[in-house]
């Protein structure tokens, strides 16, 4: 974990939990919400703000062990997954550090194992929780959320029976969209905070600003043009970039594990991973406006995160389909798993390690120890607000001077 103010969005983050305000288009009402009353815990404010991701990080680890549970009946499969996910590169580096994708791992994986749960039992009680918590996701992160949702609808496809004649009575369509609207409404936040002390727009006080802020139109002038070279670009990149989630070791258990699901799990459970995985990967390529560049690429890195579940569940499968098919002893599976768990932990242990990562903190400090008493300073863009403003506004770093 970083132990000192980072770029991405940690500042503003940092600056929004601990003051109060709104972050950037969408929002993002809900994990605001959540941390600006887990930061008033006793502890250092950058650790406590750091410490929101992963207790999300370590929620959704629990929750992916009951859904691969709940899909294989098999606890080793499970726990693999799990251990697998926690250790993949992307995950990982958002998991310690102040961000929204690890709730919004959290919020997809409890809505994902509630649609599952239906489809085992058709009772609607689970269909009520899909409903209530895809709001909830809806709230923090949707663009993620609906891209990785291509997914349920093959779920919604093995349980069509039920589910159609369910919606069929009044009362259903009632409660669902009373779930729905609860789920919903973190929004609320935005316009009922006023005058919010971090903002990008000020006061929401109307409800065509509210549409603009929620579905990022604020954005629309900063497109980029994307070229046909630009999305193949950002295609090969994602392949590579997926299969090095667990490193190039885990690629034929994930390729196998891949092909072994539809007979392991079912065609529609397996195309149902397929889905996740395409959806917020592949299909989200296709969407995004960003030249193919270093500085883009870095920033699109976390999108896909909720995709690479579906690589670790596909690991599980195919290293638990492999080893069945060997007459060896039990502790030679064992000792050769554990060094790929131990290959994997190391290699990308080396990239997502930021314990001493402090460029941005320093950079801060010397701009803001740079300026006179009283002084107005202007910057521009994240890499700048982000990290100064935490120091200043947080840190209260000469605190007397206007940003």
């Amino acid at each position: 974990m970083p132990l000192s103010i980072t770029l991405e969005d940690a500042g503003l983050f940092q600056m929004v939990c601990h003051l109060g305000g709104l972050s950037h288009p969408p929002g993002y009402p809900l994990f605001t919400t959540f941390c600006q009353s887990f930061v008033l815990l006793p502890l250092q404010k950058l650790i406590a703000g750091n410490l929101v991701s992963v207790l999300f990080a370590l929620c959704a680890l629990l929750v992916l062990y009951q859904v691969v549970l709940s899909l294989t009946q098999d606890t080793s499969a499970a726990l693999l997954a799990m251990i697998l996910y926690g250790l993949s590169v992307t995950f990982w580096s958002q998991a310690i550090i102040i961000e929204v994708y690890s709730l919004a791992v959290l919020l997809f994986l409890v809505s994902f194992l509630c649609l599952v749960s239906y489809t085992k039992t058709h009772r609607l009680r689970y269909f009520y929780l899909w409903i209530f918590f895809s709001g909830l996701s809806l709230s923090n992160h949707w663009p993620l959320f609906i891209l990785s949702s291509i997914g349920c609808l093959f779920l919604l496809y093995e349980s069509r029976r039920a589910w159609l004649a369910q919606i069929r009575r009044p009362l259903t369509w009632a409660i669902s969209l009373a779930m729905l609207t609860a789920g919903l409404l973190p929004y609320a936040v935005l316009i009922l905070t006023k005058q919010p002390e971090i903002s990008l727009v000020g006061s929401i006080d109307s409800g065509e600003a509210f549409l603009d802020y929620v579905f990022r139109r604020y954005y629309s002038d900063t497109q980029l043009g994307s070229t046909a070279s630009d999305k193949l670009g950002f295609l090969g990149w994602m392949s590579s970039y997926s299969f090095q989630q667990l490193t190039w070791v885990g690629l034929p258990f994930v390729l196998w594990g891949l092909l072994r699901s539809f007979s392991i799990l079912g065609r529609n459970y397996a195309l149902s991973l397929v889905g996740v995985f395409v959806g917020s990967s592949f299909l989200l390529v296709l969407l995004i406006d960003f030249k193919f560049e270093s500085r883009l690429l870095a920033s699109f890195k976390p999108y896909p995160i909720i995709a690479y579940m579906a690589i670790a569940i596909w690991f599980a499968l195919g290293w638990r389909d492999f080893v069945s098919r060997f007459d060896i002893a039990k502790i030679y599976k064992v000792l050769l798993l554990l060094a790929i768990l131990l290959m994997i932990s190391v290699t990308n242990f080396q990239k997502v390690d930021r314990s001493t990562m402090n460029i941005a903190d320093q950079y801060g400090r010397v701009v803001l120890n740079s300026m006179p008493k009283d002084a107005i300073l202007f910057l521009h863009g994240d890499v700048q607000v982000g990290p100064i403003g935490y120091l200043n506004r947080v840190e209260q770093l000469l605190s007397l001077i206007h940003i």
